[in-house]
């Protein structure tokens, strides 16, 4: 843990597990390509110091967003493994199955994130960070 404070609600010591990660990209310019044309872009990151209830509130910041992506990645792999028994006709039910189960894995962990966000007025929101402000002021775009 550190020292320094929740960005957030300016009351808790921030824990670097559940800091909130702002992704900026600044357009520099196009390049040619050998098909058409590329895009060139900077990129960065600016870590938002959280404290573990701030945290929760930002899904985008921490573990849950990762989990649910997991779920997700985990439900469309079930449904094609489902598909591919259903047309080889073995096991269709139990695959089906499955695939109901990450789906129901997937809501549950999406319920919970929701379920555990703060319920204090007056948060800040990550996007309102000052290091964040000055890359939006120099053209940055946030991408999450």
């Amino acid at each position: 843990m550190t020292t320094d404070l929740c960005w957030s609600c300016q009351q808790r010591p921030a824990v670097p597990g559940y800091a909130a990660r702002v992704r900026l990209q600044k357009h520099l310019g196009y390049s040619p390509a050998i098909l058409g044309v590329d895009k060139e872009y900077l990129e960065t990151v600016v870590v938002v110091p959280l404290c573990r209830s701030c945290g929760r509130a930002w899904p985008a910041s921490n573990i849950f967003d990762g989990v649910a992506g997991c779920s997700g990645c985990l439900v469309v792999v079930l449904f094609i493994v489902g598909a591919i028994t259903a047309i080889r006709e073995l096991l269709w039910s139990v695959a089906a199955v499955i695939a109901v189960a990450g789906t129901v894995i997937a809501v549950l962990v999406k319920w919970y994130e929701i379920r555990h966000r703060p319920k204090e007025a007056g948060l800040r929101h990550p996007h309102t960070y000052p290091e964040v402000g000055d890359l939006v002021d120099k053209g940055y775009k946030i991408q999450n």
